[in-house]
């Protein structure tokens, strides 16, 4: 599956036509864990149709959240201080299901690079207040990598 055609599915999330977005969303969840990734970069979009419809297809893909938790913790220790921070930004995105990134999140803290160092900060704040009952997801959402 190309990157190309996922980003189309997500940018049809925001388009005005309800059955296209209803069928984007249907195949964004057949896709699982590899539509992850732009859904993710769909909660940062200016638009908030799209950030909202992002949101709901991503609720609804909980074995391929899971999964993605993983993918995007073992990119924590990459080498490039950009993939770093955008996986610490994602870990806080992914909400409920990222409770077993808070102890490589934490320790991200540490991180050379002061951005990763922020992003992992900042979405330690949101999966705290997940936890606890105080979700506010819009920090991660308005405040993630401009890149």
């Amino acid at each position: 599956m190309e990157d190309s055609h996922v980003e189309r599915l997500v940018e049809m999330l925001g388009a005005g036509a309800p059955a296209a977005s209803d069928e984007a969303a249907r195949a964004l969840r057949e896709l699982g864990r590899l539509a992850v990734p732009a859904l993710l970069r769909g909660l940062r979009h200016h638009d908030h149709v799209r950030r909202m419809r992002c949101a709901s297809v991503l609720r609804t893909m909980g074995p391929a959240l899971q999964a993605a938790v993983s993918d995007y913790v073992a990119l924590l220790t990459q080498p490039d201080p950009q993939v770093r921070e955008e996986a610490a930004w994602a870990l806080g995105l992914l909400g409920w299901c990222a409770r077993s990134a808070v102890p490589p999140l934490s320790a991200a803290l540490e991180d050379p690079d002061p951005a990763v160092r922020a992003a992992a900060e900042a979405s330690l704040k949101v999966l705290r207040a997940y936890f606890t009952g105080r979700a506010g997801t819009q920090l991660a959402v308005e405040s993630g990598p401009a890149h």
